[in-house]
């Protein structure tokens, strides 16, 4: 599972190995403030329990953490690695608790902050190699954290953090104003003494060594062909999707309906941030499966609630008559979102319906 750096471990779901009695004792200190740990002791880590488990828990957690020599924590998640922007955060603990390393995920597994957030609670000494952290560098994983984004092309990101480490200059191109007033905030000229440019739009004629961050939801984002290679995407989660749908619709019914939607409108799905429906939908298999598939959260909402909102295309008969709800696409878009009014109207598909809503970057 993935996460974004910027967010702490609090309430994220850890799997820690403790491989020997001494090291149970720091494990138990950690299980104590992360509430959503696992904790292994010794006695369930033998005879082949920890690669198991390890193996059980990689593609579930948000982290693990191995109390062990990292020789040892090598060779358990090697076979299981996959992607950095899918990769859970691995951080490995030394018997006597003085060094939490981070060994995976660094930055867009949280690692690196991870580590930080174990030394602390155990006193121990963070141990971060990422070349820009060491240099006490800001990376483009951070750029996304701050906005909220997605990285489009994580093999991109070594092209964006090799310029940051060269001292190139890198444009970070939004139309957001609040968005970019924020980055200018927090990334501008003296911090960490990168250079960055920050603008609305590409420059016209920018220097050879120059690479870009564009954050945008537009899927048909005007890239100049010579300047694609040093050019990064980024999509913030910023659409609510609501979700109505006919009793037992597939996902892969629900899957065509948003990217055919999102498509339409030039949008990139990789912005979506969240879906609404009804409450009764709770157990809608088809939508929830989507959902997880594309690691994003529902939110479900009452008759009571969606009746709040005047559904912008007018009343849905059917809906009335099935759920007693006014309507469910749209007012669970708008209520989600926050937003006044919807980006996107509802889609009727043979058994969908969908919305969306731009929530506002805060």
């Amino acid at each position: 599972m993935q996460m974004e750096s910027s967010k702490t471990f609090k309430d994220k779901k850890i799997a820690l190995f403790a491989l020997t009695p001494n090291s149970l004792a720091y494990a138990k200190k950690l299980k104590a403030c992360f509430k959503n740990a696992l904790l292994y002791p010794p006695d369930k880590l033998k005879s082949g329990g920890l690669r198991l488990l390890a193996k059980k828990t990689f593609k579930n957690c948000d982290a693990l953490i191995f109390f062990s020599a990292t020789g040892i924590a090598v060779r358990v998640v090697a076979p299981l690695l996959g992607a950095k922007n899918i990769d859970p955060a691995v951080v490995v603990v030394d018997d006597l608790a003085r060094f939490a390393i981070s060994l995976v995920s660094g930055h867009l597994g949280g690692a690196n902050a991870l580590a930080g957030e174990v030394a602390a609670i155990i006193g121990a000494v963070p141990v971060i190699t990422t070349a820009t952290d060491s240099r006490f560098l800001p990376c483009v994983e951070e750029i996304a954290a701050k906005t909220s984004s997605v990285i489009e092309d994580v093999k991109k990101i070594k092209v964006i953090n090799s310029a940051i480490l060269n001292g190139s200059a890198i444009f970070i191109i939004d139309r957001n104003r609040k968005r970019l007033s924020a980055l200018k905030k927090t990334f501008g000229v003296g911090k960490g003494k990168v250079l960055f440019h920050f603008a609305k739009k590409l420059p016209a004629r920018p220097s050879d060594s120059a690479v870009f961050v564009v954050i945008t939801s537009s899927a048909d984002y005007p890239v100049q062909r010579t300047l694609k290679t040093r050019t990064l995407m980024l999509r913030p989660r910023e659409f609510s999707v609501g979700i109505g749908c006919k009793k037992g619709v597939s996902v892969k019914e629900v899957e065509k309906a948003v990217k055919a939607a999102f498509r339409v409108h030039g949008l990139s799905t990789l912005s979506i941030r969240n879906f609404a429906t009804i409450d009764i939908k709770k157990t809608e298999q088809g939508i929830l499966d989507y959902a997880t598939k594309a690691r994003l959260s529902i939110e479900f909402y009452g008759v009571a609630e969606l009746n709040t909102k005047k559904p912008p295309s007018g009343v849905s008969q059917a809906a009335l008559k099935n759920t007693g709800a006014f309507a469910v696409a749209e007012p669970s878009a708008l209520l989600s979102s926050g937003a006044k009014r919807l980006w996107f109207k509802k889609i009727r598909t043979r058994n969908i319906t969908l919305a969306a809503a731009k929530a506002s970057f805060r």
